[in-house]
């Protein structure tokens, strides 16, 4: 899995690109935790481009959102595929986390 960096529209946005599963989340959860930093500031991670995400990919995502909710910043993710969408419905995640159809809808509600 690959993590592209930008800023667009005030926000940092985190766009991954590949399977977000056990292997690819035990080697990218540093950078993640790097990434955020003290947590502060605007975060979005865009998943357009991630096919699958497993319960390791999810717990990564739960530890960072905790982290900016401690630092005072915001999270959100957007462009989730059918197949992604459906683990955070069943495990719930579309409750406790900020998950939009798209950056532009995200950028249009700050």
């Amino acid at each position: 899995m690959e993590i592209n960096i930008n800023q667009e529209q005030g926000f940092q946005v985190l766009g991954l690109v590949g399977n977000f599963d056990t292997a690819s989340a035990a080697e990218k959860e540093q950078e993640f935790i790097d990434l955020v930093g003290d947590g502060s500031g605007k975060f979005l991670v865009d998943l357009a481009e991630v096919p699958f995400i497993a319960s390791s990919g999810l717990r990564i995502l739960l530890k960072i959102a905790q982290a900016i909710r401690v630092g005072g910043g915001s999270l959100h993710l957007c462009s989730l595929n059918d197949t992604v969408r459906e683990v955070f419905v069943i495990s719930g995640f579309d409750k406790i986390l900020n998950v939009s159809e798209s950056k532009e809808q995200v950028f249009d509600s700050q």
